[in-house]
């Protein structure tokens, strides 16, 4: 049982450090390595979630690993929450950012195209300025 309670709350401490690493890799500035860096982080917590369901299989290992380690295991809990929502969070504003990159882009890919563009096949240009 020592061993198992041992992997279980090691299991929960790894959990909240990897959580903790991808949060603190979605707050740097370079958008295409933060999220290689922190899907790479998701093969250590998918390891880590699968010792902790190893262990919930045995229900009365888990349960008395539980009773006794209550406050330790809900602390565990209650701060994977915290820290999965805001890495949500931060995602999703990653996602934000990226697209109003892209919609400016594609407005300015659209403007130089109607007005005859760089390297545009088609000579002849939607728009014409008037001061020219």
């Amino acid at each position: 049982m020592d061993d198992s309670k041992d992997l279980l709350l090691s299991s929960y401490s790894q959990l909240v450090i990897l959580l903790q690493k991808q949060i603190d890799i979605a707050a740097k500035d370079s958008y295409d390595e933060q999220l290689d860096e922190i899907k790479s982080l998701e093969e250590g917590k998918s390891k880590c979630i699968s010792s902790i369901n190893q262990i919930r299989l045995n229900v009365e290992l888990y349960n008395g690993i539980i009773e006794e380690h209550s406050e330790t295991v809900f602390r565990y809990i209650e701060q994977l929450s915290e820290l999965n929502e805001t890495l949500i969070q931060r995602i999703n504003l990653l996602y934000a950012e990226a697209s109003k990159s892209m919609k400016r882009v594609t407005t300015q890919r659209r403007t130089l195209q109607s007005y005859g563009g760089v390297n545009f096949s088609d000579v002849i240009s939607y728009y014409f300025d008037e001061k020219k």
